[in-house]
C-alpha cells in the first residue's frame, strides 16, 4: 500500500486502531456518534470498537453490534478505583493507536490514562455548547487541552466551538469543527408506534425528539399546544421533567392530543419521522442536534427555536423552515398553526405509510464512512484506510 493510502501518526506508523468511549450518562447524540465513528472505521479496514461504562437500554439501539460494557451499574465512591483499574487493564491490553472520548466521565477516567500508556492520538468529541457544561467540566477540558493530555479536541459545530474559543483561547489550536452527519434507514422502520395514535381525519401529527430536560423546553411546547387545535404531538424522550410535563399536561387538559412516548426504539423513531407532519424542535441551546439532523434528512418540515446552532444547521437546508422565539409560547404557537396551513392534502396512516415504504434504502455505510474521513482529514492524518 503506498504512503499516501495509509494513515500515519507523528511516528509515521500506520494506524490500525481505533477506540471509541461513551457513557449513558450523556445525550443518546453523543453515543450515536460514537457507533457511526465505529461502524465507519470498521468500514475502513480499521480493528475498531465501542466501549460504554455502564448498562443502559439505550446503548443497545444504536447502529452496529453491541457496544462492550465496562462496569454493570453505576459504581459508588468506592467502586471508581476498580473501573479505573478495569480502564488501565483494557488499554494497556489493546493498545490502540486512536482513543476517541465522547463524555464527561469518560475524559477524566479514559484520556489520563491513555496519556500515561502514551497511545498516540487522544480525541475528545465536544457535543454541546458551554451552556450545557458545569464551569468546572470547561475549565478541566481546557487545561486537558493545554497540557495535552488530549491531543486534539473535535467539536461538532460552529456554534459548539465558538462558545468554548470565547472562553478559552487555547481552543485555537489542536481544534477543529467536525459536523455530525446522520442517515436514516428506511427498511428498518417499525410501524407499530402509529397503531396507537388514533389518528381522525383531518388531525396532523406534530414530533418531537429529546431528553426530558430544562434544555429540550418542551414545557414551552406543551404550553403552545393549548392554543393549537386538530394536531396531535408526540414527543419521544425521558428525562427527570416528566412528571411535571405530565402534571402540565393534565392540567392544560391535553391528555388525548400530547403524548409522553418515552424512550422508545430507533426503529420507532423512523418511522414516526417518516410519517410526521411536522417536526417541532423548541430547543433553548444544542451544540450539533442529531434529530435536528435526522429531522432534514427526513424531509420533515420543521418548526425550530431561533438559536445559533439551528440556524448553522438551516443554512443551505432545502426543508420548510419556521423559526420562533425561544421564549415564546404563543409565537410558537401562531409558527405551528402557520406551518400546518401550508401543508399539503391530509394523509390517512395508511397513505403515509406507503410513501414510507416508498423511500429507497439509504447509504447509512457510505454516510459513516464520510463521516470518518472528515475526522482523519481535520485531525490532520494524512489518508483513511487502515494498512
Amino acid at each position: 500500500m503506498s504512503r499516501t493510502q495509509a494513515l500515519l501518526d507523528h511516528k509515521h506508523r500506520s494506524l490500525k486502531s481505533v477506540m471509541n468511549f461513551a457513557t449513558q450518562l450523556e445525550g443518546g447524540g453523543a453515543q450515536m456518534v460514537a457507533a457511526q465513528l465505529r461502524s465507519g472505521f470498521l468500514a475502513l479496514g480499521f480493528e475498531s470498537s465501542l466501549l460504554s461504562f455502564l448498562y443502559e437500554k439505550r446503548s443497545f439501539e444504536l447502529p452496529g453490534p453491541k457496544p462492550s460494557i465496562l462496569v454493570g451499574k453505576k459504581p459508588g465512591l468506592f467502586g471508581l478505583p476498580q473501573l479505573l483499574v478495569r480502564i488501565i487493564q483494557l488499554l494497556r491490553q489493546e493498545r490502540p493507536d486512536v482513543v476517541l472520548s465522547h463524555s464527561v466521565y469518560t475524559n477524566l477516567f479514559v484520556l489520563p490514562v491513555a496519556a500515561i500508556l502514551g497511545i498516540p492520538h487522544r480525541i475528545t468529541v465536544q457535543h454541546n455548547e458551554t451552556q450545557d457544561v458545569s464551569p468546572i467540566f470547561q475549565l478541566l477540558y481546557a487545561l486537558f487541552h493545554m497540557f495535552r493530555i488530549n491531543t486534539h479536541t473535535v467539536f461538532v459545530s460552529d456554534a459548539s466551538y465558538e462558545s468554548y474559543l470565547r472562553k478559552y483561547r487555547c481552543f485555537q489550536r489542536d481544534s477543529s469543527v467536525v459536523k455530525n452527519l446522520i442517515s436514516l434507514n428506511w427498511r428498518s422502520a417499525d410501524l407499530s408506534v402509529l397503531e396507537s395514535l388514533n389518528l381522525r381525519p383531518g388531525e396532523r401529527i406534530l414530533f418531537s425528539v429529546g431528553r426530558l430536560s430544562r434544555q429540550k423546553n418542551h414545557a414551552v411546547l406543551v404550553e403552545a399546544m393549548k392554543r393549537v387545535k386538530g394536531c396531535k404531538l408526540i414527543i419521544a424522550g425521558e428525562g427527570e421533567l416528566r412528571p411535571i410535563l405530565e402534571e402540565q399536561i393534565q392540567q392544560a387538559g391535553l391528555e388525548s392530543s400530547v403524548i409522553l412516548a418515552g424512550e422508545i426504539p430507533r426503529e420507532k423513531i423512523v418511522a414516526l419521522f417518516g410519517t410526521c407532519d411536522i417536526f417541532v424542535m423548541p430547543s433553548l441551546y444544542e451544540g450539533r442536534s442529531l434529530a435536528m439532523l435526522e429531522a432534514v434528512q427526513a424531509g420533515c418540515s420543521i418548526v425550530a427555536s431561533r438559536i445559533p446552532s439551528f440556524e448553522e444547521i438551516f443554512a443551505d437546508c432545502p426543508n420548510d423552515i419556521a423559526l420562533f422565539d425561544v421564549n415564546s409560547s404563543e409565537e410558537l404557537a401562531q409558527t405551528i398553526l402557520s406551518a400546518v396551513a401550508e401543508l399539503p392534502a391530509w394523509r390517512s396512516i395508511e397513505e403515509r405509510v406507503k410513501i414510507l415504504q416508498s423511500r429507497a434504502d439509504d447509504s447509512e455505510k457510505a454516510i459513516n464512512v464520510q463521516l470518518c474521513r472528515s475526522y482523519c482529514e481535520n485531525i490532520g492524518w494524512s489518508s483513511c484506510s487502515a494498512q
